[in-house]
């Protein structure tokens, strides 16, 4: 998936009934990030050299560049310049700043205020391909490329004991309340809840795609379609036993039935269910990806691999544990926690080619929740306050993300990463229960 792309699905996982009033009260103690008027809402970062470029923008447009820069001529004027493209490929210069100037000992400490405009046009050339800024001139020269760092930018109160999150990359952030039958509606352009849908009972699992919202209803063993344009439930569909996760792909609606070990496949031209296929013991998860339709059987510790042109099961791989499933970046990625020493929870890595386990990544406490794009694997952990961030090249951890609460699920949309937690309500309020959402721009 690349970034701003809707989130084809996020699979559920009904964890209120495991981790229980204990997880609550842990969750609840830790208060979410409060974020000011002067907060940045995106950081960008160059290397130069032995220093740094940085600039944070404002929720205005303005934005600030603090240049942290050793190794150069001693008392010498250094022209600043941005250029679209990279330091290997130097594109057309699109800002050009004061001077400056070093010290004695050849280093530069500023602070510069940057226009609406200067901003603009670095952010006009990293959405185009790249943006860096050049220190010198000619052989004293030197460059760095900028790199987007992510920020936590608002974390938005929902419904009660929230689970799955789904965007559609546009209009709407849809995420389940489990214990409040119900579906909030986040409007990324005003980061609040525009509309919260009635649904079945305990709904789990959400999913946006082929014109419809799709939610899962663990206690009445269905499926509700939402027609996104009105905010109205438009179909009830039954499906399998405890049904957790959905997601589209392949032309249709797929859902795993927890207790009947299987998926329903459901056409979205006439609302009903055209295959039920059996798969392990306890699918929680469910994506389409990678030539495949990918099964996370949390009972027995193993990934089912279903042809969505045959609706049978062709591979079976053992990964240990598997909590959550995700098909992208050339790859298939599992959440596989320990469940002795929850601490060092892995994602393991499965090669679509050959159906085997191509390596496997500690990123901590209890991974529930993943999401691919734009280069990057996304991993909710619901012990730990931060969200895993992978290589999709090398698979290896690349940055933990502080989002202030511990995770449920993650999706991308909007240009931002979309965490949800269970509890995000401080011990302090009256709605302990209350979930919440956590905005971080990529």
């Amino acid at each position: 998936m690349v970034p701003g792309r809707p989130t084809a699905r996020r699979g559920a996982r009904s964890r209120a009934l495991i981790t229980g009033l204990g997880l609550a009260l842990a969750s609840s103690l830790a208060i979410a990030p409060s974020v000011s008027a002067a907060s940045p809402v995106n950081i960008w970062v160059a290397k130069i050299g032995s220093g740094t470029a940085t600039v944070q923008v404002l929720a205005t447009g303005t934005g600030s560049l603090l240049l942290k820069l050793t190794g150069l001529k001693a008392s010498t004027s250094y022209a600043v310049a941005l250029h679209a493209g990279s330091c290997a490929t130097i594109g057309a210069r699109v800002g050009l700043l004061a001077a400056q100037t070093t010290t004695s000992g050849g280093a530069i400490t500023k602070t510069v205020t940057m226009t609406a405009g200067q901003v603009s046009a670095i952010r006009t050339a990293l959405n185009g391909g790249g943006a860096a800024m050049r220190v010198g001139s000619g052989a004293f020269t030197k460059c760095g490329t900028f790199t987007s760092q992510p920020v936590v930018i608002t974390t938005v109160a929902v419904g009660h004991w929230a689970q799955s999150i789904a965007t559609d990359g546009s209009t709407g952030v849809w995420v389940v309340s489990f214990t409040g039958n119900a579906v909030s509606r986040i409007d990324p352009a005003t980061n609040a809840v525009s509309a919260t849908v009635t649904v079945g009972k305990l709904p789990v699992g959400v999913a946006v795609g082929l014109g419809a919202v799709w939610v899962t209803n663990s206690l009445d063993d269905t499926l509700s379609r939402i027609d996104p344009t009105t905010n109205t439930v438009t179909a009830t569909i039954t499906v399998g036993s405890d049904p957790e996760a959905v997601t589209t792909g392949s032309g249709s609606i797929w859902v795993t039935n927890v207790l009947g070990n299987s998926v329903s496949r459901i056409d979205p031209a006439t609302n009903a269910v055209v295959a039920t296929i059996t798969v392990g013991t306890f699918p929680v998860d469910v994506s389409v990806g990678e030539g495949g339709v990918w099964v996370a059987n949390g009972g027995d510790g193993s990934v089912s691999r279903i042809d969505p042109a045959t609706n049978a099961v062709v591979a079976t791989i053992v990964t240990g544990t598997a909590e959550a499933v995700e098909a992208g970046g050339g790859s298939v990625w599992v959440a596989s926690p320990n469940l002795v020493n929850e601490s060092t929870g892995q994602v393991t890595r499965l090669n679509p080619a050959t159906n085997t386990v191509a390596g496997q990544t500690l990123v901590g406490y209890h991974p529930i929740g993943l999401v691919v794009s734009g280069g990057s694997v996304y991993v909710a952990l619901s012990g730990d306050p931060v969200v895993a961030q992978l290589s999709t090249t090398t698979g290896a951890l690349t940055a933990k993300i502080p989002v202030g609460l511990k995770s449920v699920d993650v999706a991308v949309g909007n240009g931002s990463l979309w965490v949800s937690h269970a509890f995000g309500s401080s011990v302090a309020q009256s709605n302990l229960f209350a979930g919440a959402v956590t905005r971080v721009n990529l």
